[in-house]
């Protein structure tokens, strides 16, 4: 039955579809996997990507694509907000840390892995690799910094590896000891070593259960994932006589004897 006032009734219908509520509902609702799943077979239904297709062909579509081109591209008040929202708005901490968290995910990393396993995604990745081993530039690089390259300059690279790690060490037991023992040099929680570096490591305060890494992570590995993940807590400094007394007997005999 057709309405009397269809004006009136498509007013009413707008103005219902604007209210907040409705709006935060409809955004809710379009987040269902079932209902992505449905928009997705819609999308690649034969009949609707043929008048996709068809649609872009169109005088008035491709004067669109002319007209937000690289001419539009160009307007001033277009770079200023390229500029706005470009590489220094990518590069602030808080876009970062956004990003970062969208990607990390479980259902984004689910997908990406996912469509990493697509026959077509393996196939343009291999044809990638090979174009881009083909470079001039690529396959110079190859033959400066091949096998030969390291079997005569082993002892240079080592040294160079010990100190990244050495740093990346100190940088880890640095921030633990200044947060756990008010230290400004790397020492032991429980004795106060501090002399030499190389008797101290990171010690998990309560047990390997409860900690996000994954469960085999020790040495230059564990130091790096605390680094890169914001030195998270339950973590501190000992040296390995009072680590291995506390892993031995669950606490250190200086923590015992009170000393």
């Amino acid at each position: 039955m057709p309405y009397k006032d269809p004006e009136k009734h498509r007013a009413k219908s707008r103005e219902r579809g604007s209210r907040p509520e409705v709006k935060a509902r409809r955004k809710e609702r379009s987040q269902l996997p079932e209902v992505k799943a449905r928009k997705k077979e819609l999308r690649d239904r034969p009949e609707v990507k043929a008048r996709r297709k068809e649609r872009s062909q169109l005088p008035e579509v491709k004067a669109g694509k002319r007209k937000y081109g690289k001419e539009y591209r160009e307007r001033p008040e277009v770079k200023a907000g390229m500029k706005k929202y470009g590489k220094e708005h990518e590069q602030k901490p808080e876009v970062k840390a956004r990003r970062k968290e969208l990607r990390d995910r479980p259902e984004v990393k689910a997908r990406r892995k996912a469509r990493s396993q697509l026959p077509e995604v393996k196939s343009k990745r291999e044809e990638y690799v090979k174009k881009h081993n083909q470079l001039p530039e690529v396959k110079s690089r190859k033959r400066k910094y091949g096998k030969n390259y390291v079997k005569k300059h082993r002892l240079e690279l080592n040294k160079k590896t010990s100190e990244r790690n050495l740093k990346v060490k100190h940088e880890v037991l640095s921030h633990y000891s200044k947060k756990l023992s008010n230290s400004d040099v790397p020492c032991c929680n429980c004795c106060g070593e501090h002399e030499f570096l190389i008797f101290l490591s990171i010690d998990h305060i309560t047990n390997r259960k409860n900690v996000t890494h994954k469960k085999g992570d020790a040495g230059q590995t564990l130091y790096r994932y605390l680094r890169r993940n914001g030195y998270p807590s339950g973590h501190q400094v000992l040296c390995f006589n009072c680590n291995s007394a506390k892993s031995d007997s669950g606490i250190c005999p200086h923590k015992r004897s009170g000393g």
